[in-house]
């Protein structure tokens, strides 16, 4: 990528985490370097999506979740998040 990565500072801890549990993270999202990981039900259906804000100056990031509505003009039910 030509831009800097501004989650390599957390890669070192998330990538083998995601590996252990068999999970994949995206790492691009419409050109726009994310973190974030779908979450689905037995059958394959996209339902929820979690995902990290930038890291702090200290490496800290907030994780959220929300649960995939297609019934909702928004598509996404309410936001949780938490550090």
């Amino acid at each position: 990528m030509s831009i800097r990565d501004p989650y390599i500072a957390i890669d070192d801890v998330l990538v083998p985490w995601a590996k252990l549990h068999g999970i994949k993270v995206a790492t691009l999202d419409r050109d726009v370097i994310v973190r974030s990981i779908w979450v689905f039900d037995r059958h394959g259906n996209e339902r929820a999506q979690l995902w990290l804000d930038t890291p702090t100056i200290l490496n800290a990031v907030t994780v959220h979740v929300a649960e995939l509505r297609l019934d909702l003009p928004a598509k996404w039910g309410e936001s949780l998040q938490g550090p």
